[in-house]
């Protein structure tokens, strides 16, 4: 015997469905019960059908014509990603060898200095 009036209910509902309809299937005494017809998957054939999870060519020639305009996308955005690391490489380059000049010169300046200093002296 089952304690719990809700399940009680359910399982009288069960064999009332059951003596009404002797020809049902399993699942279709589940689907009377619970009051669905394929809205909601229980299990494998219990809401979806084999055809349901068939794409249809034309779905699956547009997903495949999406997915490669997306490629293409993101492959020209990468190319142009690489064109701008180069650009900002050369750029890092020159700067380093200007501040190479710039110390080199600072360098001829502070021994200018230093050489002023010691002749004041």
């Amino acid at each position: 015997m089952i304690k719990d009036d809700a399940a009680n209910e359910r399982h009288a509902k069960i064999l009332e469905i059951m003596e009404a309809n002797p020809d049902f299937t399993a699942l279709e005494v589940v689907e009377a019960t619970l009051e669905q017809k394929r809205g909601h998957v229980i299990y494998f054939g219990g809401g979806l059908r084999p055809k349901d999870l068939k794409s249809s060519t034309s779905t699956k020639d547009a997903t495949d014509a999406n997915l490669e305009a997306q490629l293409r996308r993101l492959d020209e955005e990468t190319e142009a990603l690489q064109r701008s690391v180069i650009e900002l490489k050369g750029i890092v380059a020159e700067q380093v060898e200007e501040m190479a000049n710039l110390k080199g010169e600072m360098k001829k300046l502070q021994e200018m200095f230093d050489s002023s200093q010691n002749r004041q002296h």
